[in-house]
């Protein structure tokens, strides 16, 4: 048994950055993490499989974070740019375009704007776009939002789809040079050298507490004691009771348990070239595809991304939802097989010679990981009141962070801003 002051739970973005920001104040810092690798789900791997190196989770800085490229800057790493053409399959011909959806899109914005009071988007469409002529709207809603928020549209709100609709127009994508996995990295090399103490492969099962005392229990059987901790796991842990808490939070909990938590498989297919810019290849499909970066279809995997402009001979699969809950349990070959089938389908081509082209392979399913337990957090109706019943400390003895606890919450960026206003708190009430 230890006595350490602060302990954080979960070594993912918040967690080592709130470590960090304690840590550099003077105060004594203990991080527990289940998993045996930092990061959560940021995960950047690299092996013999695969060119170079891979993100397995986050990926992309989606526009100008100001925290993520503060820190990026600070520790000297540099962002590439995600660039390219978008295409997408419509009526079974690739269609070179960045408006995602396309028919009725003015009619859209319209009801869109005069939305006041906040509904779930499947609602807002039965209202105004119920008719079978509202048809591919309604299918390229869904698409969006499952696509983009992992969500479901029975949850998501309607005024979070507005807003991000027509922020994601404006969007510039950048990817982290070597990764994500380097930025978490370069916050655990302060973290070391700071003093804080990190103990992988410990899974909190426990945490019992009273005014400035937290009993903390594992499932190997350790147990450490401090004056405050952080709890930063993934949301799905807290909703699915994955750490008792004693005394119990009921209300704490019921809100934490009204946010949306969705679901991802990605899918990371390594080829011996970049067999979409071959010319057999573009004189089929009527297109040049040299400058691919995303494509959209109705294929069973449905979204991919290639690594323009970078050299890499990766596309990235991604399926996110209702369908990737719907997978969730599916073996590992049975979702590789629905991949290929998908690319068969959007690239005109036979499953012989994708086979024949394929180098190696890698299926991510974030629902079925232990430590997750799905994606990332999506806004439903009301969801600012439950952040902040959810998220709020616990007589300065139990503090909250990470992306769902964010107000604009599902990125790295959410997790990092959640981490550094948790420690701000935390250092202005010692």
């Amino acid at each position: 048994m230890e006595q350490k002051e602060v302990i954080v739970i979960g070594a993912g973005a918040a967690g080592l950055i709130t470590a960090r920001e304690l840590a550099r104040a003077g105060r004594k810092v203990t991080i527990l993490e289940a998993r045996r690798r930092l990061g959560g789900r940021v995960y950047t791997f690299s092996n013999n499989k695969f060119d170079t190196w891979t993100e397995a989770g986050a990926e992309f800085i989606h526009g100008k974070l100001e925290t993520t490229l503060s820190l990026m800057k600070e520790y000297k790493i540099d962002r590439l740019p995600g660039m390219g053409q978008v295409w997408q399959i419509r009526h079974g011909e690739l269609e070179k375009d960045k408006e995602f959806i396309q028919d009725h899109h003015r009619l859209l914005s319209k009801k869109l704007k005069l939305v006041k009071r906040d509904l779930p988007v499947h609602k807002f469409l039965q209202t105004h776009f119920k008719g079978v002529e509202y048809t591919s709207l309604r299918n390229s809603v869904k698409s969006f939002v499952e696509g983009y928020e992992s969500a479901d549209i029975k949850h998501f709100s309607t005024i979070a789809f507005r807003e991000e609709w027509h922020g994601a127009e404006d969007w510039e994508q950048y990817r982290v040079q070597n990764g994500y996995g380097s930025l978490i990295h370069a916050i655990e090399d302060d973290c070391r050298k700071l003093g804080c103490k990190i103990f992988l492969n410990h899974i909190v099962t426990k945490i019992s507490w009273k005014k400035n005392e937290v009993d903390i229990s594992c499932s190997n059987g350790k147990k450490f004691i401090g004056q405050q901790a952080v709890i930063t796991v993934p949301l799905g842990i807290l909703q699915k009771d994955l750490i008792r808490f004693a005394p119990a939070m009921p209300a704490r909990m019921k809100a934490i348990k009204s946010l949306g938590y969705g679901h991802v498989i990605k899918v990371l297919m390594s080829f011996k070239t970049k067999f979409w810019q071959e010319k057999k290849l573009q004189e089929r499909v009527g297109e040049n595809l040299d400058k691919l970066f995303f494509i959209f279809s109705k294929a069973a995997i449905p979204t991919w991304w290639t690594q323009h402009p970078s050299p890499g001979t990766l596309l990235t699969g991604w399926l996110s939802g209702p369908k990737a809950e719907a997978r969730a349990f599916h073996a590992d070959q049975q979702i590789i097989d629905e991949a290929i089938q998908s690319l068969v389908v959007i690239f005109d081509s036979d499953e012989k010679t994708i086979r024949s082209k394929l180098k190696a392979w890698k299926v991510v399913n974030w629902n079925t990981d232990d430590f997750s337990q799905g994606s990332y957090t999506y806004a439903t109706v009301n969801a600012a009141k439950h952040r902040i019943t959810g998220g709020k400390a616990e007589k300065n003895t139990l503090f909250f962070a990470g992306e769902h606890f964010a107000e604009e919450p599902g990125t790295v960026d959410a997790a990092l801003k959640s981490g550094l206003r948790t420690a701000g708190v935390m250092l202005h009430k010692k």
